[in-house]
């Protein structure tokens, strides 16, 4: 692909009110500081991203409005060959709102941006055009940029130059997984395998203290311990039942304490209201019936008295009645409440030893671990074969996964080795760092730092920074086979030759000079 620009052309962008800049193979643009030199490559990548030549969006502080003078709009229009095809690209603010022309036809601004990004990548052509896009880019994109069309060197390639068994081990394993996963998958075995050998390490350390130890009993040691066994069981069973019945007898107990409790609740209640019935049995008889009307106040006489005297006769003996029968029912609950205090007095007390119980735990444990360990002495010894076996099988499996992840590491390590040769080959004087291991383990993790005469990038003059940022335009041209132009600016700090591929617009401060355009 080849790209060339054909004309420039800014209307109230920064301090240009209207300039018309044709571009040729060679533009060179002179004159004292700000006079706007950068502004022109400024204006080229406006026209086509929203940035400067460092990919910064001209918006906000960095806008291109002029802000010395009177304007109606900002307007750049840049006129460009792709391959021989011209394009126009035009993109102006008014009234704050940005619009874009592609060949003079109104787009929208997503229509404009897929345009441009579909004749070449942006940070491509950024890195293109100015020496020093590249190096502000963080170095995964700059490394990712530059690796992009490196051919990665095949299996056979790095194991070829691998250790045999490490080369025949993976070459293997590479036919039926990816590399990414073995070692996703034997880091995981590694790590569960190193868990798995202590604990089996240690168990069958344990069986065979265990076994060490462990004797047979003679018969008439066991016959011994077996009747030992018999005569504890009855006493253990002994002690089991007493504690059985203690715990009903604690469960009864439990259950009457809570009867008493409720009969004594339920014999204060009525006692109470067996008080509260002769109290008002005594008002009556301290209040005969009244011979007074209470609304008249005239004497009762006749009927009228005879039914005051009848409502205080039965009021009484309702009252009475209620008394007598609440009476009847606190002497029941009496009986009740002393024939459960009766009861509880003849519950037992606690029979069982807690401290008996509790030897006889221990030396029926005891009886029946000596008569075990002299049974299970051939299980034993072959539970002690098996955790051997586990524990060989688990290292096997552990050392394993080690020669694996340490072939893999070998490989990545070689074929790190063989892609930075292949890289390095593009170039002739600047070096790369595309890897970097870890202090921990050694391991090589992608990293990526360009170095000029052994200085990397960042502690660099503005000169050596020129000569690298334009071997590095060199390469990614012919890598990509594009040609585009290149901006130069503060060519002043660059003594060395300027060797470009295609067009190229050379910034240069010349004091005491104008600003001034020339071609050649």
């Amino acid at each position: 692909m080849n790209i060339s620009f054909k004309e420039l052309r800014l209307r109230n962008f920064k301090n240009h009110r209207d300039l018309t800049v044709p571009l040729g193979a060679v533009t060179r643009i002179t004159g004292q500081n700000g006079e706007g030199k950068s502004t022109i490559g400024e204006a080229i990548t406006w026209a086509l991203y929203g940035t400067d030549p460092l990919g910064n969006m001209l918006n906000k502080d960095l806008s291109p409005e002029p802000r010395n003078y009177e304007y109606d709009r900002v307007e750049v229009s840049l006129l460009l060959s792709v391959d021989g095809q011209q394009i126009l690209f035009t993109r102006w603010i008014e009234n704050g709102d940005t619009k874009y022309y592609i060949n003079d036809v109104p787009v929208k601004a997503t229509a404009y941006k897929d345009f441009v990004d579909s004749l070449i990548d942006k940070n491509l052509f950024l890195s293109l055009f100015s020496p020093g896009y590249f190096f502000s880019q963080k170095w995964e994109e700059q490394r990712a940029l530059l690796l992009k069309n490196v051919q990665n060197p095949t299996a056979k390639e790095v194991l070829g130059h691998l250790p045999k068994p490490q080369a025949d081990k993976l070459g293997e394993l590479l036919k039926k997984s990816l590399l990414e996963d073995l070692d996703a998958k034997h880091r995981d075995n590694k790590t569960r395998k190193d868990r798995e050998l202590i604990a089996a390490r240690a168990s069958a350390k344990t069986l065979q203290e265990q076994l060490d130890l462990a004797k047979p009993l003679t018969e008439s040691e066991l016959i011994e311990l077996n009747k030992q066994l018999v005569d504890i069981d009855a006493k253990f069973k002994k002690q089991t039942d007493k504690r059985e019945q203690d715990r009903e007898n604690e469960l009864l107990e439990q259950k009457l304490r809570s009867e008493l409790e409720r009969i004594k609740d339920r014999a204060n209640a009525i006692a109470s209201e067996h008080r509260l019935l002769g109290e008002q049995i005594r008002q009556i008889i301290d209040n005969p019936p009244n011979d007074i009307c209470s609304v008249c106040q005239q004497p009762l006489i006749g009927e009228a008295r005879e039914l005051s005297i009848l409502s205080a006769t039965e009021k009484m003996a309702d009252t009475t009645q209620q008394r007598a029968a609440l009476g009847d029912t606190h002497k029941q609950l009496t009986k009740e409440y002393d024939a459960i205090t009766i009861k509880l007095a003849e519950i037992p007390l606690p029979d069982h030893d807690p401290d008996e119980f509790r030897l006889l735990q221990e030396t029926r444990q005891h009886i029946v671990d000596q008569i075990r360990s002299s049974e299970s002495k051939e299980r034993l010894a072959q539970s002690v074969n098996e955790a051997k076996a586990k524990e060989k099988e688990t290292e096997a499996s552990f050392k394993e996964s080690v020669f694996i992840l340490d072939a893999i590491k070998a490989y990545l390590a070689k074929e790190a080795e063989i892609m930075a040769e292949k890289v390095q080959g593009l170039f002739q004087t600047l070096t790369l760092q595309l890897f970097q291991e870890n202090k921990g383990d050694g391991e090589r993790k992608p990293y990526f730092e360009i170095h000029l005469n052994g200085k990397p990038y960042r502690k660099l003059s503005r000169g050596e920074q020129y000569t690298a940022g334009m071997e590095l335009i060199e390469v990614l041209s012919k890598q990509y086979n594009v040609v585009a132009p290149i901006f130069l600016d503060n060519a002043e700090s660059y003594t060395g030759a300027i060797r470009v591929m295609g067009q190229a617009i050379i910034c240069r401060a010349v004091s005491g000079e104008l600003f001034k355009i020339t071609e050649g």
